[in-house]
């Protein structure tokens, strides 16, 4: 089997996907090209930071994941490479791998012109600059040869990591689940709180789906280590009317 290389974007159906797909494995023909997801809401660093963050880790080691998740695409942000608990990184340098780069081995600024597709289009990196970095890296280049290690600290998306009291709606899944950015840890560190939001709050907890009361929103701690809402057997999305973005609050209840 060839080595593996999974794609996360904001493409969605089209041929942008097909695109870098066809690059890698132009350049690694035995390559494994797996899709992680393409439903990422178009330019939304923060979702993809969550799923990246989520899914990476279940991957084994010598996997490359590539990320085009990229507003800033032809902007001053920058190209990076990384290389974190046997796995490599690379994509844009825009907080997509929040969840990795302060405990990565190594991260490196991707400066290497002669890696890239002879012609680089200011508005497609993810084909001319990220695909054929992934799939020489996969083949086995030597990471230092991508350019030189970053020289500052790389973007890190701050309510992603921060334990506070503000938050906000990162995802919201098929089942009308509202994953939020605050960590699960909290329910247990704040027996008392409530979840606020605009028009509402939640406050009701429970371990798994089916010990919850029909029709009411309840807080659990989700399988991806982040306090999650839902409705038993509904739409916790539909019954708040919270969607991706929604400011949230975590505050105690005061009696």
């Amino acid at each position: 089997m060839g080595p593996l290389i999974t794609l996360t974007t904001d493409f969605g159906e089209g041929t942008y996907v097909a695109q870098v797909r066809g690059v890698i494995l132009s350049l690694l023909p035995e390559a494994r090209v797996e899709d992680l997801c393409h439903a990422i809401a178009p330019g939304d660093v923060r979702e993809a930071a969550y799923v990246l963050e989520t899914v990476v880790p279940a991957y084994p080691e010598g996997s490359v994941h590539l990320c085009v998740v990229d507003p800033g695409v032809g902007g001053t942000r920058r190209a990076i490479a990384a290389a974190f608990a046997g796995r490599m990184l690379v994509g844009p340098d825009n907080g997509v791998f929040t969840a990795f780069l302060d405990r990565a081995d190594e991260v490196r600024e991707v400066t290497n012109t002669a890696l890239f597709l002879p012609e680089v289009s200011a508005t497609f990196h993810g084909r001319d600059v990220f695909a054929p970095v992934a799939a020489q890296l996969a083949g086995g280049l030597p990471l230092p040869v991508v350019g030189p290690l970053l020289s500052a600290s790389p973007v890190l998306l701050s309510d992603l990591r921060a334990a506070g009291d503000d938050g906000v709606v990162l995802h919201v899944d098929r089942f009308g689940n509202l994953v939020t950015s605050f960590p699960a840890r909290a329910l247990e560190d704040r027996p008392a709180a409530a979840l606020s939001g605009p028009g509402g709050s939640v406050a009701a907890r429970a371990r798994t789906f089916c010990e919850a009361e029909g029709d009411r929103p309840f807080l659990y701690a989700g399988s991806g280590g982040r306090i999650e809402v839902a409705v038993n057997g509904g739409s916790a999305a539909a019954v708040l009317s919270w969607g991706r973005g929604t400011a949230l609050a975590f505050r105690e209840v005061v009696s």
